[in-house]
């Protein structure tokens, strides 16, 4: 009989979890298309959020001049 750890199943439990949220962020993120607002992830052009303010896009459309900003990609209301 093998005999698991205490911690196994809470870990199991926690795993289980983030996966679900990074399934659930990701169709979020299709959906209000949005996936092609960042095109190095996990940062958006070096930054945490999107460049929103007109110097930070063209800052950024100058450091990836083959990607340029979609702005009204990255955030819709």
């Amino acid at each position: 009989m093998i005999v698991k750890p205490a911690w196994v199943r809470p870990l199991a439990w926690i795993a289980t979890a983030f996966a679900l949220g990074v399934i659930v962020f990701g169709a979020f993120v299709r959906l209000s298309n949005a996936g092609l607002s960042c095109p190095d992830w996990p940062t958006c052009y070096g930054r945490i959020t999107w460049p929103a303010h007109h110097t930070a896009v063209a800052a950024a459309d100058a450091a990836f001049p083959g990607r340029p900003v979609a702005v009204h990609l990255a955030w819709r209301e």
